[in-house]
C-alpha cells in the first residue's frame, strides 16, 4: 500500500555519489545530440547532472550522436523537473506524456526504456510504464486500437535483449487493446516477430476471458518495473564523442626571438628572400634582412614581416665573379 512512499524516500543506488559529486558540478554543459544534419544543441543543467551520474562525466562541447534529439530533450525536461509530488505519485503528469500519444507512442516508448537503459536511470524507465500505463487505460477505456509494430521490439532485442521488462509491457499493451475485438487473430499480427505474436495472442485470449483481473497492466505488474539492484546486466553507455581537442597556441615571436632565429638558421643553397621586419636590422644597419624562404610563413604570421614594395631575391656571387673579384683585375 506504501510501497510509493517508499520508492520516493528510498536512497537511490547512486546517491553515495550524487552527494560527493554535487559540489563539482558548478554549471550545466551543452551538447549536440543527434546525427548531422538534424542534430540539436541541448543544454544539461547541474541538476541534471546530479540526477544522471552518466550525464555528469560530459564534457561540455561534446556529441551524442546515436539519441533522437528531441526525446533526448524530453528526458532532460523530465530530470531537470522532478518532483517529489512526482516520485509519490505514478500517475502524476510530466513531460514524458509527450510520448505517450499517436500511432508510433509505442515505437517512442522503446526509444525511451532504451535511453533510460543507456543512462543507467532505472527510475526513468519505470516512471514511463507508469505514464503509459495512464495512457493504455484511456485507450481501452476509448476503445482505440493501435495496429502492432514490429520495430519496438525490434529495437529492445537488437539494442538491449529478449525478454525485458519493456517488451513485456508492449506485449500485453497490444493484448489488452484488443481486448474487446472478439475478431482478433493472427492476420493483424503480420510483420511481428512469430514468438511475439504467439505471445500477444496468448495474452489476448485470457484477457478477453478473464478481464480486468487478468489485465497485469491495470494491476500493476511489477514484472514491467526495473530495479538496478536486481538486473545490473541492464546498464549500458551511449557513445559519446569528446569536443575537440585543440593545439595550444603559440606565443609571438619577439623581435629579439626573430633575431635569434634567424642567426641560427642554416645556411642552404636555396637563394635568401629580402624582407623588412618590424625591430630587426640587418649587421649593416639596413631595414631589410635576408631570410631563408622556409622562414618567411612563421615572421610574417608572428611579426607581420613582409617583402618590401620592390622585392627581389638575393643572388649569391657566382663562382666566376666572386673568382675575378679575389684576383684582381686582368690589367693587373
Amino acid at each position: 500500500m506504501f510501497e510509493f512512499l517508499r520508492d520516493a524516500f528510498s536512497a537511490s543506488p547512486d546517491s553515495e555519489t550524487l552527494s560527493l559529486s554535487s559540489n563539482t558540478i558548478e554549471g550545466g554543459v551543452d551538447v549536440t545530440v543527434g546525427r548531422t544534419g538534424c542534430a540539436q544543441l541541448i543544454h544539461l543543467p547541474p541538476v541534471v547532472r546530479r540526477a544522471c551520474p552518466f550525464l555528469r562525466e560530459i564534457d561540455h562541447g561534446s556529441a551524442i550522436p546515436d539519441v533522437d534529439p528531441v526525446l533526448f530533450q524530453i528526458v532532460v525536461d523530465y530530470l531537470d523537473s522532478r518532483t517529489l509530488l512526482d516520485k509519490m505519485n505514478p500517475a502524476s503528469t510530466c513531460v514524458l506524456g509527450k510520448l505517450a500519444d499517436g500511432s508510433k507512442m509505442t515505437l517512442e516508448f522503446a526509444k525511451a526504456w532504451h535511453l533510460g537503459h543507456a543512462l543507467g536511470l532505472p527510475e526513468l524507465q519505470n516512471k514511463l510504464v507508469d505514464v503509459f500505463r495512464e495512457a493504455y487505460v484511456q485507450l481501452q477505456h476509448d476503445r482505440i486500437q493501435l495496429v502492432p509494430d514490429a520495430a519496438p521490439f525490434t529495437l529492445l532485442r537488437d539494442y538491449i535483449g529478449y525478454h525485458t521488462p519493456a517488451e513485456k509491457f508492449l506485449v500485453d499493451f497490444y493484448a489488452g487493446l484488443y481486448r474487446y475485438d472478439k475478431a482478433f487473430s493472427m492476420e493483424k499480427l503480420r510483420g511481428v516477430p512469430k514468438d511475439i505474436a504467439d505471445y500477444i495472442m496468448n495474452r489476448w485470449s485470457l484477457l478477453a476471458d478473464l478481464g480486468n483481473p487478468a489485465d497485469r497492466i491495470i494491476n500493476n505488474d511489477p514484472n514491467f518495473k526495473v530495479r538496478m539492484a536486481e538486473h545490473p546486466e541492464l546498464r549500458a553507455k551511449l557513445r559519446i564523442v569528446p569536443p575537440p581537442s585543440w593545439p595550444p597556441l603559440t606565443p609571438p615571436t619577439t623581435p629579439k626571438q626573430a633575431s635569434a632565429v634567424l642567426a641560427k638558421s642554416p645556411s642552404t643553397h636555396q637563394l635568401r628572400v629580402r624582407i623588412a621586419i618590424p625591430g630587426v636590422e640587418s649587421v649593416t644597419g639596413e631595414p631589410e634582412v635576408l631570410v631563408e624562404p622556409d622562414l618567411v610563413p612563421s615572421l610574417a604570421t608572428s611579426l607581420g614581416a613582409k617583402p618590401p614594395q620592390n622585392s627581389r631575391r638575393a643572388r649569391r656571387p657566382s663562382i666566376l665573379s666572386r673568382t675575378s673579384w679575389m684576383s684582381g683585375s686582368p690589367a693587373e
